[in-house]
């Protein structure tokens, strides 16, 4: 009689756990919070970021917080034993973990994919302490500093809007000609008029930047510039700019 092979089973593969809107939610309106927080205290060097959670990983007795600010990504990782969410708000663990790591995203510092946020040992070991009692004075002192902090905000964001509308002036030139690359000078000529387009043209060549700026300077506007042959024949002479850029200035020097 012949015997039954047993049979071979295949281990289902294992795909992360990931975390629900519900949990995700908590964490990113704590994330607004620092997001806020940064934006009013923020003076560089470096750049600013609007941080989200992006996703919450479970694997490997790990829970991988993924955050994102546009094309910018970073990570926290934390042991499975710290909770993220507490009692319907974001665990201090988490707060303070996260909003370290972003402020050394923003100083440029690195950080290794081996370290990992561990429980505290002594957590829940000291009594806890009650918050201190408000009076309704106090209360409308913070309510009133709050509003006038969130306005501080929005008015610097319609600063910021203002001048993005305006003509660029002479001394915006000057402070992007002070820079090694052409990016921010560039910047300035897409929201100039012809008066300001022929004003930064004319102290690309005042200033006597390197014929590779003033070609990486003028490549978008290359069918609209106006410049003399003499100037054409200085672009031409640009070592790392764009050929398409050097080919255009030989023919017009």
């Amino acid at each position: 009689m012949a015997t039954k092979k047993p049979e071979t089973r295949t281990k289902a593969k294992q795909t992360p756990g990931k975390a629900s809107a519900a949990p995700l939610k908590v964490l990113n309106a704590a994330l607004e919070t620092f997001n806020d927080k940064s934006a009013m205290t923020f003076d560089g060097p470096g750049k600013w970021h609007d941080w989200l959670v992006d996703a919450v990983e479970s694997s490997r007795g790990l829970q991988v917080v993924k955050l994102r600010a546009g094309k910018d990504k970073t990570t926290v990782k934390f042991a499975a034993s710290i909770a993220l969410v507490e009692r319907g708000q974001a665990s201090q663990a988490f707060v303070s973990a996260v909003s370290d790591r972003l402020m050394d995203f923003m100083d440029g510092v690195e950080a290794s994919d081996d370290f990992v946020v561990e429980e505290d040992p002594n957590a829940g070991r000291l009594a806890p302490q009650r918050a201190p009692k408000l009076t309704d004075a106090q209360r409308a002192a913070f309510k009133l500093e709050e509003a006038r902090a969130l306005a501080e905000r929005i008015a610097a964001l319609e600063r910021a809007e203002t001048a993005a509308d305006e003509a660029p002036t002479r001394a915006d030139f000057e402070k992007a000609l002070k820079k090694d690359w052409a990016d921010d000078f560039v910047s300035l000529l897409e929201r100039s008029d012809g008066t300001a387009t022929r004003l930064g043209i004319a102290m690309l060549f005042e200033k006597k930047k390197t014929a590779d700026f003033v070609a990486e300077a003028i490549r978008p506007f290359l069918q609209s510039v106006q410049l003399t042959r003499k100037q054409w024949a200085f672009v031409a002479r640009a070592q790392g700019a764009s050929s398409v850029v050097v080919a255009y200035a030989t023919a017009r020097s």
